[in-house]
């Protein structure tokens, strides 16, 4: 059902931006407003309207820069996301490196880099790496501090996850 109510905005309205003002409309009678925390609007964006990932986090920055004026007539103010990152506590941060959007953790840090989502322990070494639909994982252990940080920002449910070597990692990433 929630994919036909998207369906259905999508139809009644004829550009992007009245598509994302129906969206943030909903939102706001269903009670979201800019202090809501991200991990409600999240799963509120899941479950009524099956919007995941960076388009979800794109309609809560929408949300935050626009609760405001969401029905006037200027146009939507836009951040840019892929810039912003989420504060958070790695063990918490499973779900933003499910979702690929970025956030920093405690010596962690997830961003956008040529196209792929990676995650980096120490601001260096790729731990996890999204490209092309396919999860890597970093299977050289630099040290314990940072296996720790590989099992709690374990991207799971989200298919096969490839092991790699570190060089490998950077490879994919670079190309």
């Amino acid at each position: 059902m929630r994919y036909d109510i998207k369906r259905i905005l999508k139809e009644e309205v004829n550009n992007k931006e009245n598509y994302e003002r129906k969206i943030l409309s909903y939102m706001m009678r269903s009670g979201i407003n800019a202090n809501s925390n991200y991990k409600d609007v999240l799963h509120f964006l899941k479950s009524t309207l099956g919007i995941t990932g960076m388009e979800a986090w794109e309609f809560f920055q929408l949300m935050k820069d626009n609760w405001r004026d969401i029905e006037g007539s200027d146009e939507l103010i836009r951040t840019d996301i892929s810039k912003r990152k989420v504060r958070t506590a790695n063990i918490r941060g499973r779900e933003l490196v499910q979702n690929k959007i970025p956030f920093k953790g405690n010596n962690t840090h997830g961003e956008y880099v040529r196209g792929s989502y990676v995650v980096y322990s120490y601001g260096w070494y790729p731990v996890f790496v999204f490209k092309d639909g396919q999860w890597f994982e970093n299977e050289n252990r630099y040290s314990v501090s940072t296996a720790k940080q590989m099992s709690q920002l374990r991207p799971f449910n989200q298919g096969e996850i490839i092991s790699t070597s570190t060089e490998k990692l950077k490879d994919i990433i670079n190309r």
